[in-house]
């Protein structure tokens, strides 16, 4: 097995070849520099998009299944008033709606003032759990403490969020 060339900069010729190197044990040396490159240029990109449009300062939470979102509760009907239950609250924009019981529950915004989840919570879901602590009165419990929604007749979605 040979050594690996090393190259000064003053063996490079004008022409871009190098003095007392053929091209042949240039080559493995130039495609390990490209190889190389490209890896840290696929580490930044992955980087880039696990980090998304905001900040996650809580847990990673990949978010409730939509077919449990659709059916099961605590989203879906069925939810009773003292039963506690596992939630993935949807924060991407803020903390303002919930799903629980087939209808949209309301509690005061929380924000950081940039349509973003508040510090602590994560983004886009924070896991946590849901109590109806009373008929139309709901709790949910995560990370960063508990936030109380209020029931409404709202069925359909009632916020966007990109």
């Amino acid at each position: 097995m040979r050594c690996p060339v090393i190259i000064e900069p003053s063996a490079r010729q004008r022409d871009g070849t190098v003095r007392g190197v053929s091209d042949r044990e240039l080559m493995p040396l130039q495609k390990r520099q490209t190889d190389v490159m490209r890896m840290f240029i696929g580490l930044i990109v992955v980087a880039g998009l696990s980090t998304g449009c905001a900040s996650d300062q809580g847990i990673a939470d990949p978010g409730p299944d939509p077919a449990d979102v659709a059916n099961e509760a605590p989203y879906g009907v069925g939810v009773e008033v003292g039963e506690t239950y596992d939630y993935s609250l949807y924060v991407h924009c803020g903390v303002e709606w919930a799903r629980i019981d087939g209808v949209w529950w309301r509690t005061d915004p929380l924000n950081d003032g940039n349509a973003n989840p508040p510090a602590g919570w994560g983004n886009p879901y924070t896991p946590g759990t849901v109590t109806l602590s009373e008929p139309g009165v709901a709790i949910f419990d995560g990370p960063a403490g508990a936030v109380e929604f209020t029931r409404t007749d709202t069925v359909d979605v009632p916020y966007e969020c990109e």
